[in-house]
């Protein structure tokens, strides 16, 4: 939802486009920092957990995007995006490949797929439609309070038996 309201966002806060452009390579920095320690951050924390501290790090970072207005504040808010995002996607990855059997994991990861893309399709007319019932940032709140959502279930209802506690360091 956030990411389809970001660029217009941006532009009626009076951003130029090379701003905008060079907030998306800052959004880019936080994935790959991040990236670059998720084994270590799944290993200390399992993949549940790091799912969790996600979720709400991004809901935190998604609902206060709206109220900055200098470069410097919105850069550092997407930096944390980007390092919140991939750590979503990859403790949710290796939560799905842990419960997967063995002959379903590329079965498993195709559903995945088509989950994000379902996302990826419905966000954005999802914010359309929130959007015309109030100022742009809606969009973000309604993203904010989705991710806590998603956050609390993954805390209280998802069964924690089943989530990876140990990860393989890619040395052995």
């Amino acid at each position: 939802m956030a990411r389809s309201l970001l660029a217009i966002f941006l532009d009626a806060k009076g951003f130029t486009k090379g701003d905008i452009g060079s907030l998306a390579v800052v959004f880019g920095l936080g994935i790959v920092a991040v990236s670059l320690i998720m084994d270590r951050l799944i290993e200390r924390f399992s993949a549940r957990g790091t799912l969790v501290m996600s979720f709400f790090g991004y809901a935190a970072t998604v609902t206060v995007f709206p109220f900055l207005d200098s470069f410097t504040s919105v850069a550092a808010v997407r930096f944390f995006d980007g390092a919140f995002s991939v750590g979503i996607w990859v403790s949710a990855e290796t939560m799905l490949l842990s419960r997967a059997g063995e002959g379903n994991k590329a079965f498993t990861m195709s559903l995945y797929a088509v989950a994000m893309a379902i996302g990826y399709t419905l966000g954005p007319g999802i914010a359309w439609a929130l959007t015309r019932f109030g100022p742009l940032s809606v969009g973000f709140v309604a993203a904010g309070v989705l991710s806590t959502l998603a956050g609390l279930y993954v805390l209280f209802a998802l069964d924690p038996d089943k989530s990876v506690w140990h990860v393989v360091p890619l040395e052995q």
